[in-house]
């Protein structure tokens, strides 16, 4: 009899043979029953295998200025004042969910990409983008938490996302209202001299559903861009 052959009486006898101590006897381990997968499970796992072989897509596809952007009004001279002057830059993107980047990884929000993208275009540059959006949120939420996710921050640039949330739960009057705080942000922010860009409603199903809203919501904004010659 060979050594695991002793191994094996001694274990199941808890006697001593050969030397070699009692050992406990071992139960069989019956491996768990692989689980189910829910289709959002292997979604988000089909998802993440798509995105580790196609590694970074900036590297491979440009970004391209939309079509059309030539036409809109505004710039952002203090940002390319202190970029020229070699100087840091900081920029908040202030929003809600989609500013969050629902539904991603905070490695691929657009405030993230959007830092990737600036570092490609000015590698030798010092630029900061600080991420303060909070999902649900529209102007008059966003308002109580400007002060502190805003003004303290002292941006040269402030990339303002909104509307979303507004055109999905109001009403006519609720748009109206989120037009006007966002006037106001934005005359505190030019009052600093910070430059402003405007992120209209994102079209997802919800709001391209409530068509009437989200028509009214792009107008007003853009009416408030043109209005402060801003993006």
């Amino acid at each position: 009899m060979n050594f695991y052959g002793r191994l094996a009486i001694a274990a199941m006898a808890g006697a001593m043979t050969c030397g070699l101590p009692a050992v406990s006897p071992v139960r069989a381990q019956v491996p768990d029953a692989p689980q189910q997968k829910g289709l959002g499970t292997k979604a988000i796992e089909a998802a993440k295998t798509v995105a580790k072989g196609a590694g970074d897509i900036l590297t491979r596809v440009p970004c391209l200025p939309a079509k059309g952007l030539k036409d809109v009004p505004g710039s952002l001279p203090r940002v390319a004042r202190r970029i020229a002057a070699d100087e840091p830059v900081t920029i908040v993107a202030f929003g809600s969910s989609t500013t969050v980047g629902f539904g991603t990884s905070a490695a691929y929000n657009y405030p993230s990409r959007l830092a990737d993208q600036l570092r490609r275009k000015f590698p030798t540059a010092d630029i900061s983008v600080i991420n303060r959006g909070m999902g649900g949120q529209d102007a008059p939420e966003m308002m109580k938490r400007f002060d502190v996710a805003v003004l303290d921050a002292d941006p040269d640039l402030v990339i303002w996302q909104l509307g979303t949330n507004a055109v999905v739960k109001g009403n006519a009057s609720d748009i109206a209202a989120t037009a006007a705080l966002v006037e106001d942000g934005i005359a505190r922010l030019q009052a600093r001299g910070i430059d402003v860009v405007l992120i209209d409603p994102q079209y997802v199903p919800a709001v391209a559903e409530k068509t009437e809203n989200a028509s009214r919501m792009v107008k007003l904004l853009g009416d408030v861009a043109k209005l402060k010659n801003i993006s």
